[in-house]
């Protein structure tokens, strides 16, 4: 049982190909374009280790709108912790719920859930992404080998996709007529535009950059845990099941595992939750090498009320 069929394929085409570059979704994206065919070939790896069920259910989920990244990072823990030497079964139905990952421990009939949420980018450098690569492909079509850098100091929220017309325009003006050197800029409203290189590889005009600009998603890893720990209180309560929160750090968030020791340690040892929430046995922090490869660091929870073992994600695991 395959995900990237060529009648899915076809039908992701026949959805989204007279789509703007910008509007095309995430599993489009996968699907059909050639660099990323390691991620495909990744997925249909780790989709192949799973149980028949599991598999079944991922794949469909894979295929819902706007649940590709999602079902994504759902089966990048999965495949982590099957590289732990556990069991996995996803969304298995446990007194009417169905936590993303049931894990069973070798020769151990202890088990545990992990449910996974992904401290995504925030909805502005969403907005800003599909903003950028619009004017981008505009840029593009400007045959000079020149690459230049975004910037602003003010604005939080992109400018109007029809405006993007004319600040080509206006970019192209004046790349021909003024051939600006490196650190040359263009300021158009609020945004500022700079040379940083002028005989690029690209052959084309390239936009970099709008480093500037903040991307912080505002909801605190904090919280979401907490929510994670309250939607399976009972469960845990009434089957003495350990909970294991996995938390994946999206691409573009420049978060690291500051942010996640904090919430589960607290500020000078005081306040966290691994103290102030017993009903959490441990947290994972999985994160992206590159394209295919994903590593795991894991906490666990000495004040847990349901224990895991020291090892049980073998050299992954950190007790407070």
């Amino acid at each position: 049982m395959l995900l990237f069929t060529e009648e899915w394929r076809q039908q992701l085409i026949n959805r989204y190909q007279t789509l703007k570059k910008h509007e095309w979704p995430p599993a489009y994206c996968v699907a059909m374009k050639d660099r990323f065919r390691p991620m495909r070939e990744s997925i249909e790896t780790w989709l192949a280790d799973q149980s028949e069920l599991s598999r079944a259910k991922l794949i469909e989920h894979f295929k819902e709108k706007d649940r590709f990244l999602h079902t994504y990072h759902e089966l990048a823990v999965g495949s982590l912790l099957k590289a732990s030497g556990l069991q996995t079964e996803y969304e298995e139905d446990i007194n009417g719920k169905t936590p993303d990952w049931h894990v069973s421990i070798k020769d151990i009939p202890q088990r545990f859930i992990v449910e996974v949420f992904t401290k995504n980018i925030s909805d502005s450098k969403v907005c800003w992404d599909a903003w950028r690569t619009d004017l981008n492909e505009r840029l593009r079509l400007i045959p000079l080998n020149v690459c230049i850098e975004l910037s602003s100091t003010q604005r939080t929220d992109p400018p109007a996709f029809d405006g993007n017309e004319d600040i080509a325009s206006r970019i192209k003006t004046w790349l021909e007529q003024k051939r600006p050197e490196i650190g040359a800029q263009l300021q158009f409203e609020d945004l500022i535009f700079e040379v940083t290189e002028s005989d690029s590889p690209f052959r084309k005009v390239w936009l970099e950059g709008y480093n500037d600009f903040s991307f912080v998603n505002p909801t605190p890893i904090k919280l979401n845990i907490l929510r994670k720990i309250e939607c399976y209180e009972n469960l845990i309560t009434s089957n003495s099941i350990p909970l294991v929160v996995a938390v994946v750090a999206g691409l573009g968030t420049l978060y690291d595992t500051e942010e996640l020791e904090t919430a589960i340690y607290g500020r000078d040892k005081k306040d966290g939750l691994f103290e102030c929430r017993p009903l959490l046995s441990g947290v994972i922090w999985a994160s992206r090498k590159n394209m295919v490869e994903w590593e795991m660091g894991s906490y666990l929870n000495p004040l847990a009320q349901n224990r895991l073992p020291a090892n049980v994600f073998g050299n992954n695991s950190l007790e407070s």
